[in-house]
């Protein structure tokens, strides 16, 4: 961590650890927090985990990559756990808005994956300063997830909705946890990546349905089978 910035990033790192336990019942981890010198603004880093709770290992996992990518494009970052299901919504809103207020006047981005990017987006509705918002293999509609799977006959896709969102969420998602019913609030720009022959959702369709709502979206879908297996890690 560069001495010169660690006075601004220490406000940040004790606002966040004092937030994230309030969050939600269970304790999350503290946030991972690295600062570079002269930075271009700042990224939180909101890791996969099927909405399951905690966990350490993905978030340093996320710190390390695609968080060393980042630094070195001279973006200073935080990578954030969070609660299980929906509690995870308010952890991760609480922890942005923390963030916001320890670097008000820099840019912010948040990046997040599989059930951190639909975390994030949920989230994004809400803070109107953030300035991108970048999810790889996004859950965009909880809704369309099951029914696309069951329209298809894909197994995979049915499976995976149903031991990850239908235990979170339901059987039918509220519309507070669908990023396609808050899609119209969300002021930041939005970069959605996905793989071809994605066999946890239909990515496709998510996109879609999400660029539906919110103009301001970039689809980046790769071709199947071009690079290795591509949902919750880049």
């Amino acid at each position: 961590m560069v001495v010169g910035t660690v006075h601004r990033f220490l406000a940040v790192t004790l606002a966040l650890a004092a937030a994230a336990p309030a969050a939600a019942a269970e304790r999350v981890h503290d946030p991972v927090v690295h600062s570079v010198r002269k930075a271009r603004g700042l990224v939180v880093l909101v890791h996969a985990g099927g909405w399951s709770g905690p966990n350490q290992q993905r978030q340093w996992a996320l710190d390390f990559w695609p968080g060393r990518s980042f630094r070195a494009a001279r973006w200073s970052t935080i990578s954030i756990d969070y609660a299980a299901g929906q509690a995870g919504l308010a952890s991760v809103t609480d922890q942005l808005r923390s963030a916001l207020a320890g670097a008000p006047h820099r840019r912010m981005c948040v990046y997040g994956e599989s059930s951190g990017a639909h975390l994030a987006l949920l989230a994004a509705a809400g803070l109107p300063q953030l300035r991108c918002v970048i999810g790889l293999g996004a859950p965009t509609d909880l809704d369309r997830w099951r029914n696309d799977a069951v329209t298809a006959g894909n197994a995979e896709w049915f499976a995976n909705w149903s031991q990850t969102a239908e235990p979170a969420f339901g059987p039918s998602a509220d519309a507070r946890f669908e990023p396609v019913a808050v899609g119209r609030r969300i002021a930041a720009h939005v970069l959605l990546v996905g793989q071809g022959d994605d066999h946890v959702l239909p990515v496709r369709g998510q996109m879609a349905a999400f660029a539906a709502v919110h103009p301001a979206t970039d689809e980046l879908v790769t071709d199947p089978g071009s690079i290795p297996y591509l949902h919750g890690s880049f």
